[in-house]
């Protein structure tokens, strides 16, 4: 704003000393010799031939600093989008890694072959007995017992790793052994769609849902489930592990952030067209049309997450269809002209 203000101020300066110049002269110039009004002539070509010059100059650094920024956008937005993809990839890792800790698998895999040894009827109605009992006072001990070494473990994860909100591990029948941070809804999640696909008939596979918008976190939470294998047949699930991850805490965003202050960050979900992070946390939750026009002018650049660039290693973020939008105001990035415009334009007043 300030550049634009002195612009205009030397415009000015050059017009009224223009007026000046022609006033001051003008008895000269129309009553003077040949020369005189020849000179004037030139004189007057001369400065409107600098003028034309200064603006094209202006115009053209102008736009290739704004084509040149938006080339660059785009390069950081598809850059950015890989390491998303990566990033993503690195959280399934922790989590399978985890899997491999003795207090969590163990847990798992003691009250899994526990139900096992039970007639079906009666290990059905335990299940259901829990289910009906969880959060209810009745529940205290069924409480108490599912804050034991798992819990302990996964605990120290999430003091560490804020971008955790909450962890459950469940046996291989669905029923919560372990759990921290948010209170889970249920004790059964054997009905659950992301339980049974991680469960996947006792194989194995890795979930990656699509997002969702926490209000009381104002924030969009992923949930990605692990099978947790047998200490001794590792294509033999024994539970799964679901850990909620916190968009607005994940280390990449700000990292981006960081390197680069000036920027907007957003992420898009394609499908639903909803902003599930933004710098700008007014837009989280809205939809992108309703966040397209903006007052002041932009420069962008865009790109959507490869899901799978290693191939069949990654499927479990096919489904995710997300775009990562980087932009900037035009008016910052075009401050390079700024400073030289009014360089060009006091070298014309000096002309003058």
């Amino acid at each position: 704003m300030f550049g634009q203000w002195l612009n205009i101020i030397l415009i000015g300066l050059i017009f009224v000393t223009l007026v000046v110049l022609v006033l001051y002269n003008r008895r000269r110039f129309s009553f003077g010799s040949l020369n005189n009004r020849l000179l004037a002539a030139f004189v007057g070509v001369a400065i409107v031939s600098v003028a034309v010059v200064v603006a094209a100059v202006l115009l053209q650094i102008r736009a290739t600093l704004i084509q040149q920024e938006s080339e660059r956008f785009n390069r950081d937005a598809q850059v950015n989008s890989q390491r998303l993809s990566a990033e993503l990839t690195a959280y399934v890792t922790h989590l399978q890694d985890m899997t491999e800790d003795s207090s969590i698998f163990g847990v798992a895999e003691y009250t899994t072959y526990l139900l096992a040894s039970m007639p079906p009827a009666e290990r059905q109605a335990k299940i259901e007995t829990q289910e009906k009992q969880w959060g209810q006072e009745s529940s205290a001990p069924l409480l108490k017992a599912v804050y034991n070494a798992a819990s302990l473990k996964l605990k120290d994860i999430v003091i560490n790793l804020p971008e955790y909100t909450q962890f459950i591990l469940t046996d291989g029948y669905g029923g919560v052994v372990a759990l921290v941070g948010e209170q889970a809804d249920h004790y059964y999640y054997g009905d659950q769609s992301w339980w049974r696909q991680a469960w996947n008939e006792g194989k194995g596979k890795i979930y990656v849902g699509s997002p969702y918008f926490a209000s009381d976190q104002q924030s969009f939470i992923i949930e990605i489930a692990i099978p947790v294998y047998s200490s001794s047949n590792k294509e033999k699930a024994v539970g799964v592990l679901r850990a909620r991850l916190r968009f607005n805490n994940m280390s990449l965003f700000k990292e981006i952030l960081a390197a680069n202050p000036g920027y907007e960050l957003t992420l898009v979900d394609n499908p639903s067209s909803l902003i599930i992070y933004s710098s700008n946390k007014a837009k989280i939750g809205q939809k992108i049309s309703d966040t397209d026009t903006v007052e002041q002018k932009m420069i962008q650049g865009r790109a959507k997450m490869i899901t799978a660039p290693g191939g069949s290693e990654r499927a479990y973020l096919y489904a995710l269809d997300w775009t990562m939008i980087i932009q900037q105001p035009e008016a910052e990035i075009v401050g390079l002209q700024r400073f030289w415009q009014p360089v060009i334009l006091g070298g014309l007043f000096a002309f003058l």
